[in-house]
């Protein structure tokens, strides 16, 4: 090509020595002599020169027009000539106004407007685009290129109706492009939603000509978008195979994992990546799949490559900061949003991820106008029925009602069956087990993916796999995770009566798991995720059990017809909160939050708690004793505190605690917390001077801004004391020397509540009037008996917190009145739960063959007797 070019210039140099005639100093008909003997020259060497001369004389012909851009001659031939050449070259400004020139010149001809319109559409003018085709089309009606352009066209306009009329015109003149007027025929039937038309018309397509892998490309994608994933995957390998592209190659990536089939998705995102390693969307699409699986480093190598290959998209460094923050480093991620909004101001999903990633790190800079704009966009979203930007699991710890929480669930459980039933053929449907003859035993199954060292779920069901009466139960615990090695996931492995690791059934597809689940029978199946990571609704969304229930793991509604109840209480859910859920309500008895604390850590127990007429000794004591009974028992309970202390082998000084004054702790993560419940704090502070906070870590990055607030407050720093986070039989002993456990109001302690009320630490809890998850730790007082913890107001709060402060005999009662109730309490009887969940299993089964004794319609809360 490079001699062709030289050999071209030479022919120039002595062909057309003279300059143009418009240009000074030289004669104008030389030029065109020239430029005509070129022209004829061009012309005929097709008959009697060689490819490659031909070649040089075609480059010396448009070369020659090159150098003087303002001559292209006047008549017809040579405009549309040069105005080809110009277009070739991307001079579309130039191609334009000589195309527009060989219209006047003759008005007879179609072509010119068909070049016109072309670069109308090229430009983005569709209207202009419009008027020049339907030109060409008036002064060639038998041109069938003219009819295919203007439909093409009117598709674009969204006027599928007359771009169909135009496409049926142009088949009527029998081109040799049939296939491809049927393709896009296609695809205007499919935006009208003619199926049965798009299917017809592909077929057609296919049978002109079965070799064009665009066809089968499209009709992948109409399959895809009609749910067909299985025909979507076949027609994309189809198209992959016939070439290869890397367009092609991530259509057939993406609907694989669309299917659930995530491994050989992600081998064909990676092939892409080596056939195409400068494809900055393949790196984007493998890191977003990676993330899907929570494979959070690579996901992120993935992502920093997509947006090194290609910096402009705000959407590669959206997803970028999210899998950075799953990592911890928070100053990044906010440097990142900040790109992604500079990039594009008007970017959702950016604006609601910074806004949680603010919550998490507790910069409560204008929290309530950026909850509010929250608010709005995720409201538009659902009111356009489209994905929204906020979790909903997220949204549980914003001060945002419960009925939008419940709208918020009910659109993401709604995305999540329409991705599963994306996976299986249509009118799919498990096999149930029967329901008649009435089963000898009751098939119970759980799914979790929190079955791991660290998790809070974990410790809370630990004692679940153990304790069910297998005479009546027959029970499965299908793991949604991968083994972390760790002791607590194998004594869920040794005490469940059938564990099933689910991750390899996982790593081939979605379907693969739920058939895997299906293939035991569930009577009932209890997912303890809810919307937490890893826990798979899509899962249900397939239905592989005939009762399916949620509850333990997640505090809220999940808002999906496919899970038809959930395990609540009294006081997590009261009557009124009733509209805030879609799931019938299966109410315990006492607090629905089980845990295993009694079972898996009695030793943390001083002996003399667990001896009844000790316990009844000391809380039947008259409360109106004499100042020297009062000094006496005083003495009592501080000596008996010393003891427990003693034996749990933590003192305060261990953890840099001051011995002389009250230690009030909230032991729940700091995204918990607000500015409105640390204001309560500080007038707790201000009045109880002798009086610290203690917190935790976690995260430790919002340490600093928690600080920041405390001394914008005023002079508080040394009186707030941070601790890091410790294993749990640790952090159970060293709860104990705390004074009073000071609740968050709109996310409260739940697991954190019960480990705090097992080592003996009174739990404060505010007003409960948001949702489910501000009510957990009102149950969980509620169930011990220490209902007097229970703020009605946050001034009732802060009353309670200052009273307790200031009154070490009210405070010493509480704590020995807890200490005394816990080895008998309801709350610690694991065992007593478990007897109640089981009468309500039953119920439930016998509300579905519809034979209840009870007489409970299917469509009736479930509430046990006390």
């Amino acid at each position: 090509q490079q001699t062709c070019k030289v050999c071209a210039r030479w022919w120039l140099e002595r062909i057309s020595a003279s300059p143009c005639g418009r240009c000074p100093g030289a004669p104008r008909r030389g030029w065109e002599l020239r430029l005509g003997s070129l022209s004829r020259m061009t012309a005929h060497a097709r008959l009697y020169f060689p490819r490659l001369l031909l070649s040089s004389l075609s480059l010396v012909l448009a070369l020659a027009r090159s150098e003087c851009p303002d001559h292209a001659g006047d008549g017809y031939d040579e405009l549309m000539e040069y105005a080809k050449s110009r277009k070739e070259a991307k001079a579309f400004s130039d191609a334009m106004a000589c195309f527009q020139k060989a219209a006047e010149a003759d008005r007879r001809r179609p072509e010119p407007w068909l070049n016109v319109g072309e670069l109308y559409k090229n430009a983005g003018k569709l209207e202009e685009a419009e008027i020049a085709l339907r030109q060409s089309v008036a002064l060639g009606p038998a041109w069938p290129l003219a009819h295919f352009n203007l439909a093409n066209i009117l598709k674009d306009l969204d006027r599928n109706e007359e771009s169909l009329a135009e496409y049926q015109e142009a088949l009527a003149l029998d081109p040799p492009f049939k296939a491809a007027i049927l393709n896009n025929m296609a695809l205007a039937h499919g935006t009208l939603n003619q199926n049965d038309l798009v299917l017809e018309s592909y077929e057609k397509a296919m049978r002109l000509d079965p070799l064009v892998p665009e066809t089968h490309n499209n009709l992948a994608s109409h399959y895809q978008a009609i749910g067909d994933m299985a025909n979507a995957v076949k027609h994309y390998r189809q198209a992959v195979q016939l070439r290869p592209e890397k367009g092609f190659l991530l259509n057939l990536a993406y609907a694989l994992g669309a299917k659930g089939e995530t491994a050989e998705s992600l081998k064909i995102y990676m092939k892409t990546i080596e056939m195409y390693p400068d494809y900055a969307l393949a790196y984007y699409n493998l890191g977003t799949s990676l993330m899907g699986e929570e494979r959070y480093a690579e996901s992120e190598y993935c992502y920093r490559w997509a947006v090194k290959l290609d910096g402009t998209r705000a959407d590669y460094y959206n997803n970028l900061a999210t899998v950075v923050g799953a990592s911890g480093a928070t100053n990044e991620v906010m440097e990142i949003y900040d790109i992604v909004l500079r990039l594009h101001p008007g970017h959702e999903t950016a604006y609601c991820n910074m806004y949680h990633t603010k919550h998490e790190i507790c910069d409560w800079t204008d929290v309530d106008s950026h909850l509010k704009k929250v608010v709005a966009i995720v409201n538009r979203q659902l009111r356009e029925g489209r994905v929204p930007t906020v979790r909903a699991f997220h949204a549980l710890a914003y001060a945002v009602s419960a009925d939008f929480v419940r709208r918020l669930s009910e659109a993401w459980s709604s995305l999540a069956e329409k991705e599963a039933l994306m996976m299986v053929p249509k009118n799919f449907a498990f096999q149930m087990p029967p329901t008649s003859p009435a089963p000898r035993r009751i098939r119970v199954g759980y799914t979790s993916s929190d079955l791991k060292k660290q998790h809070p779920v974990a410790h809370l069901v630990l004692s679940m796999f153990l304790l069910h009466d297998l005479l009546s139960f027959e029970v499965f615990c299908f793991a949604l995770s991968p083994s972390d090695g760790s002791e607590i996931r194998m004594q869920v492995e040794r005490g469940a009566q059938h564990f099933i690791d689910l991750t390899p059934a996982l790593s081939h597809s979605l379907v693969a798991a739920a058939e895997e689940v299906n293939r035991h029978k569930p009577h009932i199946l209890i997912n303890l995720n809810g919307y937490t990571n890893g826990g798979r609704l899509e899962l249900y969304a397939l239905r592989p059990a005939p009762i399916q229930v949620h509850g333990i793991g997640y505090p809220g509604t999940l808002g999906a017809k496919y899970v038809g109840h959930m395990i609540t209480d009294r006081i997590s859910s009261p009557p009124e909160a009733v509209e805030g859920y879609t799931e019938h309500l299966v109410v315990m008895p006492n607090s629905y939050l089980m845990n295993s604390l009694k079972n898996s850590y009695p030793h943390l127990l001083h002996p003399r708690y667990r001896e009844d007429a000790d316990r009844q000794a000391l809380l039947q004591t008259d409360p109106l004793f004499s100042e020297e009974e009062e000094h006496r028992t005083l003495k009592a309970y501080k000596r008996m505190e010393k003891e427990t202390r003693d034996f749990v082998g933590v003192q305060r000084a261990d953890w840099d605690l001051p011995n002389k004054r009250v230690v009030y702790a909230c032991f729940n993560t700091l995204i918990k917390l607000r500015p409105r419940i640390l204001r309560r704090w500080k007038r707790i502070l201000d009045r109880v001077p002798s009086s610290v906070i203690w917190l935790l870590r976690a995260p430790q990055v919002a340490e600093e801004k928690v600080m920041q607030w405390w001394r914008e407050a005023g002079d508080y720093e040394e009186r707030i004391i941070f601790t890091a986070t410790a294993a749990k039989e640790e952090h159970i002993k060293r709860a104990g020397i705390a004074d009073v456990f000071l609740d968050t109001d709109i996310y409260g302690a739940h697991s954190t509540g019960t480990d705090a009320l097992w080592a003996g630490l009174p739990l404060l809890s505010p007003t409960h009037l948001l949702g489910m998850a501000s009510r957990v730790s009102a149950s969980l007082l509620s169930t011990i008996g220490l209902e007097e913890m229970i703020g009605r107001t946050l001034e009732d709060y802060e009353n309670l917190a200052v009273a307790l402060g200031r009154s070490p005999r009210k405070l010493l009662e509480i704590r020995h009145k807890l200490r005394h109730e816990r080895w008998n309490s309801s709350l610690f009887d694991t065992r007593r739960w478990m007897e109640d969940w089981e009468k309500g299993i039953a119920m439930l089964w016998s509300a579905y063959v519809g034979r209840a004794e009870e007489k409970i319609h299917r469509s009736m809360h479930v509430v046990l007797a006390r």
